[in-house]
């Protein structure tokens, strides 16, 4: 077994040259809006295009093997985790589409190739609206993609630069097979991977995958589940729905304090099981992205004093449950993470509320702020103050349906159904409450057709972890231990489920907190440090080398 000198890697990857190249073709990946929409035509030739740049980026710069794009199967749509697209209404929306799979093996496996299974990863090319376009600034890429998750997709190139310059220079190369999944619909639910986690060509040719997702660069043997929810409501008398829808999101938020309370799990922390509300009508981008902003006409007795104190009241409620945003600077900018947390104007008479959030992925709405739960704080004291209150939504006068959308984060410790539960029950609660001085006849309707990732925990000291955590900190990676589980949902929990036994780690550049916003960005140097711990934990993995760290003779990671 040859050893590979930990210190030239690290020369390596933190070169201008690397750098350049991990930065230049993250833009170009990120110049290409790949949001779903209802056109399912540029949907497709969006997918191809970035697919496209990926196959001409590995054939010119990474270590050689064979690109294929695999169609979707048509089967997946009988498996209990597909999940129908929210951005069509046509039964199957996949023909023409598919995913990108790049392979490499030895020359020479075992008779039967399977009894030598390899090493996949993972990383999806898709991401959610709006679409942001790239710019670099520093060390960083911004833009929409940036960390989620086409920064996941630059580092298995660069892992495959990497390791065709070290068979290059050291003449080494992997003993088993490598396979990168380049997918598609992670963020409406994963059916990208579920297609490839189902087909009969990939099946059984690789022991462990590691999903590439913005995780600080931490390794983590475990995933919390997200469920989505639905809820549509008369909006035939705007006040009346607006209070109910209210009364909603409050209940829900009770809810989710109780599924959090119960969360306890050694591989997670509670705070974890997120109650995130995406969508209010005509507000919010995307049932997991913090909305950062909503707006109300209010109709009210109270004079613009009383107003402001009953809003004040509410708003001191949820600032105790949440944090104060005001208060906090954001790292990057320097500036406060919300500037104020609301307007109060009177254009023609009425008032109108503005309300301020932060946005994010919900997995980050600890640091962020949502506007949508703040006002329903802000605005249920209103209603205790004057029960006649009116309100109109300023966007959306047309709508005849109300729609709330969101999600809840959960661990291990609960599953799928009794999160439906809870929330259905939360649901009943709020329209037992209000509809009887509310006069609404028909009852909200939720459902959970959307994105449901049951949760997952693997295990924390199997050799795939191992492997890993070695080569990461070999390489400067603050690791910390002990490990801990993904406090975000994504396709891991695919794999996971479907095959039990495979090793199964989400790790990658950037960071949660910034996937979703407005300001999602990833530092191009933890992208080249990922991607050469993904080239040594191949190297390593597979035996075909170890690593020996630089600053200390003879010590090596033996293979």
């Amino acid at each position: 077994m040859k050893n590979i000198p930990a210190g030239w890697i690290k020369t390596r990857i933190s070169g201008k040259d690397f750098a350049d190249f991990l930065a230049s073709s993250l833009l170009d990946l990120c110049s290409v809006n790949t949001t779903p929409e209802s056109d399912l035509a540029k949907v497709a030739e969006s997918e191809n295009k970035v697919f496209r740049k990926i196959e001409e980026i590995i054939e010119k710069n990474g270590l050689k093997g064979t690109l294929k794009k695999h169609p979707f199967l048509k089967r997946i749509k009988e498996h209990p985790f597909y999940t129908n697209p929210s951005y069509t209404d046509k039964e199957w929306p996949y023909d023409n589409r598919g995913n990108l799979v790049y392979e490499w093996a030895p020359e020479k496996l075992d008779e039967n190739e399977n009894d030598n299974p390899g090493i996949a990863v993972n990383a999806h090319i898709d991401t959610v609206p709006p679409f942001i376009p790239p710019y670099k600034k520093d060390n960083y890429v911004f833009g929409r993609g940036a960390c989620d998750d086409k920064g996941g997709c630059i580092t298995l190139i660069g892992a495959l630069k990497l390791l065709k310059e070290i068979n290059e220079k050291f003449d080494v190369l992997p003993e088993s097979r490598f396979i990168c999944m380049f997918v598609t619909d992670e963020e409406i639910g994963g059916n990208g991977s579920l297609s490839l986690a189902l087909d009969d060509t990939l099946q059984g040719k690789y022991k462990t995958i590691t999903v590439y997702e913005p995780s600080d660069s931490q390794i983590h043997p475990g995933n919390r589940g997200a469920l989505w929810y639905k809820i549509d409501l008369d909006y035939s008398n705007h006040s009346k729905s607006l209070i109910l829808a209210l009364n909603v999101i409050m209940e829900l938020e009770k809810a989710g304090t109780k599924i959090r309370e119960e969360s306890i799990h050694p591989l997670f922390d509670k705070e974890v099981a997120q109650t995130c509300h995406g969508i209010f009508g005509p507000y919010g981008k995307h049932p997991s992205t913090i909305c950062d902003e909503i707006g109300f006409s209010v109709n009210t007795a109270l004079n613009e004093d009383a107003l402001k104190e009953m809003l004040l009241k509410g708003l001191s409620r949820y600032t105790k449950k949440y944090g104060d945003k005001t208060l906090e600077k954001d790292k990057l900018t320097g500036r406060k993470k919300v500037d104020h947390h609301f307007d109060i104007r009177k254009p023609n008479g009425n008032y109108e509320l503005y309300i301020w959030g932060k946005s994010g992925h919900m997995g980050s709405v600890a640091q962020n702020d949502n506007a949508i739960t703040k006002a329903a704080y802000m605005l249920t004291e209103v209603f205790k103050a004057d029960p006649l209150l009116e309100l109109d939504l300023i966007k959306g006068s047309s709508l005849k349906v109300l729609t709330l959308e969101g999600g809840q984060g959960f661990l291990p410790t609960h599953t799928m159904e009794e999160i439906k539960e809870r929330f259905a029950g939360a649901l009943k609660q709020a329209w037992e409450d209000t509809k009887s001085f509310a006069n609404i006849e028909n009852a909200p309707q939720i459902s959970f057709a959307k994105l449901h990732n049951e949760a997952f925990a693997g295990s924390a000291n199997s050799e795939s972890v191992r492997d890993l955590v070695a080569v990461s900190k070999i390489l400067g990676s603050k690791v910390r231990e002990p490990l801990r589980g993904f406090p975000v949902s994504c396709d891991a929990r695919i794999f996971a489920k479907i095959f039990p036994e495979l090793e199964v780690i989400t790790t990658g550049p950037g960071s949660i907190k910034d996937a979703h916003s407005n300001g999602e960005k990833v530092d191009i140097r933890e992208v080249a440090l990922n991607s050469a711990a993904l080239a040594l934990f191949v190297l390593k993995h597979s035996g075909a080398a170890g690593i020996v760290n630089a600053q200390v003779a003879g010590d090596s990671i033996k293979g």
